[in-house]
């Protein structure tokens, strides 16, 4: 298997992964629901909305990571997005904790539009990956 096919499979897992769940379709939330007016308000119900887009940042480097999803924040913000998901690995390839996880945790940290953030469920990734709102 080439380096371009691996890249393909991964990037077709991690949209399966996080957006093929038994979520409700994010089309069930439109502009003028109750869960964009009352964002971050009704966590259980964010836990249960699929996620509009996905960032799997498997393969990148610490700085390309970083790079990448404040790209990627923003761009979602900038679309509206209520929720999104981002694959980071558990790290159990890297010595010690995993490193993107720590580069995530960092970001959504100074990021000053984060909203409610958790990790995805064990199906979908588990601590791997994990879910972000927007204020």
């Amino acid at each position: 298997m080439d380096f371009g096919k691996i890249l393909d499979h991964w990037e077709k897992k991690s949209k399966n992964s996080c957006q093929d769940s038994l979520y409700p379709n994010k089309d069930e939330f439109s502009a003028g629901n109750t869960l964009t007016q009352s964002r971050g308000k009704n966590l259980k119900v964010l836990k249960k909305m699929r996620p509009q887009d996905t960032l799997d940042l498997h393969g990148l480097t610490s700085s390309e990571a970083e790079i990448e999803l404040k790209k990627f924040l923003s761009e979602s913000r900038n679309r509206g997005y209520t929720k999104v998901c981002v694959i980071h690995g558990k790290g159990i390839h890297s010595d010690g904790e995993g490193v993107l996880n720590k580069i995530v945790d960092n970001v959504l940290k100074d990021y000053p539009y984060t909203g409610k953030t958790g990790f995805s469920q064990q199906r979908e990734g588990g601590k791997g990956s994990r879910w972000i709102t927007f204020k």
